[in-house]
């Protein structure tokens, strides 16, 4: 079923409110989570590489949960597997610190992706469905928003509690409880169940139906896993200390953050397309001034605000057209494709990133981030020259 066919219904905006703060804990754990494991390990001693094969845990959980949390919420519904994940998600995020070491952390990350994807999946399908086509780009915009703040306290909580001993993850708890309490108000909303059974509703059948928008998703997560995990470590290598490094990833996901209401209020006035084509060609782009600026803070943090704006974009761009073309269990399926997508971008960018740098030092790591993103502007300028030439195009070319 596409989107096109249901009918406009009034804004329910405590609905609204409550998905996305259920969304803030998938986001400020991932953000969290990723700079204070890789601070500790590289104090014990540990390779970049394993480092990155590390952090792709959470990629490999994320993706593995992809294939169960649909049948899950055609059963249970949206709000009792919301409630389920976010509970599970805090009790596993209580795990670093009380067995650290990268042994344990292998599955302790491999458990937090798992569950965390549920809560991406669920918030991502229920924004989707809350919201009507004439403003979906924009109240993506602000979930967007919301979901890249959270990734902006997840570093700067660092600054307050440093990277050792407890306080790090009695602050995690404390936002899982939150982000717990956040959702409760949000209604249960549709029958996901419609359609089940069927090849249309299959994870098969949607990577058939929309290509384009997995290119896309799957390069920001090797994007995001990429510099989430081995950006703090090629910043310490040109001498700043670990706040600083905080500080400077913080600025990136506030510039995320700030930009995404317009991004969003743009695609509802333009042709998505358009902007979607703008912002990946600007985040192949942004990564070759890293070098240059790495040096000086200040330059930095404003490349980094405005890097991350238009890299988040992405995402954002892509919710909204999957949100434009599908509802019911197809919407589900297409999240799940999505986090499948970005949580193979998790697994393979931390992996491929280290592995990088430990060939070619750490002027590496810039073109792996810019390269990220080629397949999608490939994707993105042939869908935009051929709407050009034949002023449409069918449901399978997009």
């Amino acid at each position: 079923m596409t989107a096109e066919t249901v009918p406009e219904t009034p804004v329910d905006w405590r609905s609204v409110a409550a998905v996305t703060a259920g969304i803030s804990i998938l986001s400020a754990m991932i953000g969290l989570t990723y700079p204070l494991i890789a601070f500790n390990l590289n104090r014990w001693g540990v390779s970049p590489t394993m480092i990155g094969f590390n952090a792709a845990m959470t990629g490999l959980g994320l993706m593995l949960a992809g294939w169960v949390i649909p049948s899950v919420i055609v059963r249970i519904g949206l709000k009792r597997t919301a409630i389920l994940c976010i509970s599970a998600t805090t009790a596993v995020f209580a795990l670093y610190p009380l067995f650290p070491g990268l042994v344990p952390w292998f599955p302790i990350r491999l458990a937090h992706g798992f569950v965390s994807s549920g809560i991406f999946i669920i918030c991502d399908t229920w924004i989707n469905h809350l919201a009507p086509s004439r403003l979906r780009g924009r109240i993506i915009g602000i979930y967007a928003t919301v979901f890249a703040l959270g990734f902006a306290v997840g570093p700067a909580i660092l600054t307050v509690t440093g990277s050792e001993g407890w306080p790090p993850y009695i602050a995690g708890i404390a936002i899982g409880f939150i982000a717990l309490f956040g959702i409760l108000p949000a209604r249960e909303v549709g029958d996901f169940d419609e359609g089940s059974g069927g090849s249309g509703s299959s994870i098969a059948r949607f990577i058939l139906v929309a290509p384009a928008l997995l290119v896309a998703i799957l390069g920001f997560g090797i994007f995001e896993s990429g510099l989430l995990s081995l950006l703090p470590i090629y910043l310490l290598g040109f001498g700043h200390g670990e706040t600083t490094v905080s500080i400077l990833l913080a600025t990136f996901i506030v510039g995320s953050a700030m930009l995404q209401i317009p991004v969003g209020m743009l695609a509802d006035r333009l042709r998505g397309r358009t902007v979607f084509l703008g912002c990946v060609a600007l985040s192949v782009a942004a990564p070759a001034l890293l070098p240059v600026l790495a040096a000086n803070g200040a330059a930095l943090a404003v490349h980094f605000f405005l890097w991350g704006g238009v890299a988040f974009g992405i995402y954002t761009l892509s919710m909204k057209e999957l949100g434009d073309r599908f509802t019911g269990r197809m919407l589900v399926t297409g999240n799940a494709a999505f986090a499948m997508a970005w949580s193979m971008g998790n697994l393979t960018g931390p992996v491929a990133s280290g592995g990088l740098i430990a060939v070619t030092g750490l002027g590496g790591l810039p073109l792996f981030l810019g390269a990220a993103f080629l397949p999608a502007l490939l994707v993105a300028a042939i869908r935009t020259a051929i709407r050009g030439k034949g002023g449409g195009e069918s449901e399978d070319a997009r």
